[in-house]
């Protein structure tokens, strides 16, 4: 094709992804090579958190992740998830607090980003997610982040369900409302996530 000039080929994340649990605590890493365009590859961890069993409702983490917000499905090539700024690479030093109670489900979540050449801007927030489950395969639920960083702050508020309607056919939805309050004024901007979808095999 003469209107190609060069084409490159790049491999995809290679990670692997190991935990080991003593008792009430585990800890879970990621390590592979994470693939950047204008460089070689380089190995590096991440993901990596040690989580502790306090209670069978209560749990704790703490490393580098990404804090629970909206669906945290791995669909990461998605609008919303780039858009925010919960990319996949885009995990971040946090510490979380997780509660399950029969059908209700929560977290509350304390994050900063890692600094870096490409994104120089920390950012730190406070989010929390409540979820509740009914009739064996509905969930609905909603989430809020608050962040603060180079004199902008931003807000976000989240819906997300989830409609199951055998085991295998279902419906996700997430919409996010976001405010940016900069030194030149607000910017709102709405995203939303919509699937529906089959499993033919679960794996």
């Amino acid at each position: 094709n003469h209107a190609v000039e060069k084409a490159r080929f790049f491999p995809m994340q290679r990670e692997v992804e190991a935990a080991f649990k003593v008792k009430d605590f585990t800890l879970v890493s990621t390590f592979g090579p994470q693939y950047d365009p204008n460089a070689h590859d380089e190995f590096d961890t991440r993901r990596i958190y040690a989580m502790y069993q306090a209670h069978e409702t209560t749990s704790v983490r703490v490393g580098r992740f990404m804090p629970v917000y909206g669906l945290m499905i791995s669909d990461h090539y998605t609008n919303v998830k780039r858009g925010l700024g919960f990319d996949q690479g885009n995990e971040r030093d946090a510490a979380e607090v997780n509660f399950i109670l029969d059908a209700w489900q929560a977290n509350l979540s304390y994050s900063q980003s890692p600094k870096s050449v490409a994104d120089p801007s920390e950012e730190t927030a406070i989010s929390a997610q409540v979820n509740y489950a009914f009739l064996d395969s509905y969930k609905v639920g909603v989430s809020y982040w608050n962040g603060d960083f180079e004199n902008t702050k931003r807000s976000i508020y989240g819906v997300q369900g989830m409609v199951g309607f055998t085991p295998e056919f279902y419906f996700l939805n997430e919409i996010d409302y976001q405010i940016r309050d900069t030194t030149i004024g607000d910017q709102r901007v709405i995203f939303y996530y919509q699937r529906l979808g089959y499993e033919f095999t679960r794996g």
